[in-house]
């Protein structure tokens, strides 16, 4: 529950406003709001009133903000968010708000009473949260301030926590959902840690990418009581946080659906396994894996306009033959009839080199001969992209260099991934003396799979060319994130 704060003004307990709605008591209040649990004279219903506290004008800048609140709210009304229901005048014609009245306590007070929550409450916690700003982000409207004291939890022994989201007062939403676009304003002082990197540096504090950034914050500080980076979290948490809360915007979750499918693998299935492979980078593809399961497998609709090189794809077919056998290829055949059609026995080369050979069907390739060699987990794949570099990549990528250093490799990775695909654009994001950060963008049909390729290729590629190198993939479009990225160490 609320606390009650020890600045009570009595007075407010005999209003009533707009003939409809009476005061009962004082929740709580700030300098530019006081929350007061009132009730609907008609109906007896229990609201929510949002008042500004007594001396501030009706056209300054607290009003202002109350005002945006509701305005933000009933353009995204959804059931973990607090709902707005009425809007008035107080009798000095300063402006009020009704809300829903929730019995939920705000998630500071919750871990300064309590401590951290446990990582499948965190589960449950956040997948509501993560919806409500889904809905918020898909009708135009930036939250702009989540933070724990917004976040309200209603924690009943016997029933599952039921989350709600408040506190829009900095909220903007685009010119499409509003007829014209909304002003932003400036965000208070005094809460950095949850600000995103670029807002901090001056840049656009105004899209969804900032209140996904803010969100894995709140995470952190739901599981240890912190906001500031912290040891000992699991794997699952870890990596859900470290995504949502990467530097480069490229690198977060690209919508709140796509970092609440990460979330909800806090809330545990028995059967699963909760320690990823000791490899970095197949700890990674484990991740994405069973991001892509909670999505019941489906994460991206073939549209069957992908299109790859047959050379590669011929590649790719030569290293599964040589692992399978010829038995375990025959069982992928029988799950893929069409990979035959790949073969030159065929006779249909002439056409998958004019056309290129569809994403779907190597896909579908690679996810089955995973299955037969792995374990689903997608680290048979990056073998056979290393695979691939052992044979020689300058079988399909005639522009390599017939000598490459690390640094080299970077400026080649455009080329290499064009010999490879018809669709996509490499993008260097970052380089640094012994790293870089590689994303590829557009792709008209994204693969999971042709991710775990891509990443073994180039770990491969980079230890063949430097001592102890190493590549991480921390997003695939397939997955719904803005690109896939890849991050390449080397010593």
């Amino acid at each position: 529950m609320r606390r009650l704060q020890a600045n009570q003004d009595t007075s407010d307990t005999e209003l009533v406003l707009d003939n409809k709605f009476r005061v009962l008591e004082v929740l709580s209040e700030s300098a530019e709001l006081r929350v007061c649990a009132g009730a609907h004279l008609q109906t007896g219903r229990q609201v929510e009133l949002h008042l500004l506290p007594p001396g501030l004008l009706p056209n300054g800048p607290e009003a202002e903000r109350l005002v945006r609140a509701a305005r933000a709210s009933g353009r995204a009304p959804h059931t973990n968010l607090v709902n707005v229901l009425d809007s008035g005048s107080d009798p000095d014609g300063r402006p009020f708000v009704v809300y829903e009245r929730f019995e939920g306590s705000p998630a500071d007070e919750l871990v300064r009473v309590a401590g951290p929550f446990r990582p499948r409450e965190v589960g449950y916690i956040m997948g509501q949260l993560l919806l409500a700003l889904e809905t918020m982000h898909a009708r135009g409207v930036v939250h702009r301030f989540v933070r724990p004291d917004r976040l309200l939890i209603e924690r009943r022994e016997g029933t599952p926590l039921r989350v709600k989201l408040g506190g829009l007062q900095y909220a903007v939403w685009s010119a499409k959902a509003a007829g014209h676009a909304a002003t932003a304003p400036e965000l208070p002082r005094g809460f950095s840690r949850f600000l995103a990197p670029e807002v901090r540096r001056g840049e656009s504090s105004t899209t969804p990418a900032i209140d996904i950034y803010a969100a894995g914050v709140l995470m952190r500080f739901l599981l240890t009581g912190e906001a500031d980076p912290q040891c000992g979290l699991d794997p699952i948490s870890a990596r859900a946080i470290d995504h949502a809360t990467a530097d480069d915007p490229d690198e977060r979750f690209l919508t709140a659906e796509n970092f609440a499918s990460a979330v909800a693998l806090l809330v545990p299935e028995e059967e699963r396994a909760s320690v990823p492979p000791a490899d970095p980078l197949a700890a990674d593809l484990k991740y994405m894996q069973q991001r892509r399961a909670r999505e019941s497998g489906v994460c991206a609709t073939p549209t069957g306009e992908g299109r790859l090189e047959l050379i590669p794809v011929l590649l790719m077919v030569e290293a599964l033959y040589a692992r399978l056998g010829a038995d375990g290829w025959e069982r992928v055949v029988a799950e893929v009839p069409d990979v035959e059609l790949l073969l030159p026995a065929a006779g249909r080369r002439d056409y998958y080199v004019e056309q290129g050979v569809p994403v779907d069907l190597v896909s579908q390739m690679l996810a089955s001969a995973d299955r037969l060699l792995g374990t689903g987990d997608l680290r048979t794949l990056a073998d056979v992209g290393q695979a691939l570099v052992k044979r020689g990549l300058s079988r399909f990528c005639k522009e390599l260099p017939a000598s490459l250093s690390a640094a080299k490799l970077i400026d080649c990775v455009p080329a290499i991934w064009s010999s490879l695909s018809r669709h996509g654009e490499v993008v260097v994001l970052e380089r640094k003396p012994r790293g870089a950060r590689l994303a590829v963008r557009a792709q008209v049909e994204p693969s999971l799979e042709l991710c775990a390729v891509m990443a073994g290729l180039l770990r491969a590629q980079i230890r063949a060319v430097s001592r102890e190198g190493e590549v991480n993939t921390v997003a695939s479009q397939a997955l719904g994130d803005a690109a896939d990225i890849f991050v390449l160490s080397w010593s």
